[in-house]
């Protein structure tokens, strides 16, 4: 993705090297940035379903905090995507930095672009994960929308 990012490089580099791992009915998918995933596109396929997001509502902007906090946040964006209508499996992204901790995630599925950053916007996350059936995995950013 050509966008730039409003945050540093080595940040952005952290979410590139991330892998965003979902407990589905058809087993674990891990996700990479720039890969086709032929397990999320039968996914995709059992679900009539075109794309794709992974969105996280944890340590918003990148900054940390508590486990309680956190876990109140995915409660939170868990209940908007039950309200929007989406099918979602729980996941984590989990950074290849072992300084950082798994983040506790949805993956979404059938979710259009804009209204999947704009929940990224909403739950104050730098970017998200977007895909499109048969297509790579992206990492978008969510700031200066």
């Amino acid at each position: 993705m050509d966008k730039k990012p409003d945050f540093t490089d080595e940040l952005w580099q952290a979410y590139l090297a991330t892998e965003y791992c979902a407990s589905t009915p058809q087993g674990e998918i891990t996700i990479r940035i720039d890969n086709v995933h032929p397990d999320l596109d039968r996914l995709l396929e059992s679900h009539d379903a075109k794309q794709w997001a992974f969105i996280t509502a944890w340590n918003p902007f990148s900054e940390e905090l508590s486990d309680e906090e956190n876990s109140t946040r995915h409660d939170q964006l868990v209940q908007k995507v039950k309200e929007l209508g989406y099918v979602a499996f729980e996941g984590a992204g989990v950074p290849n930095n072992t300084d950082w901790s798994p983040e506790v995630s949805l993956l979404i599925l059938g979710i259009d672009e804009d209204t999947a950053i704009d929940i990224g916007v909403e739950f104050g996350q730098n970017a998200i994960v977007l895909g499109w059936q048969h297509e790579v995995a992206e990492l978008v950013p969510c700031r200066g929308r």
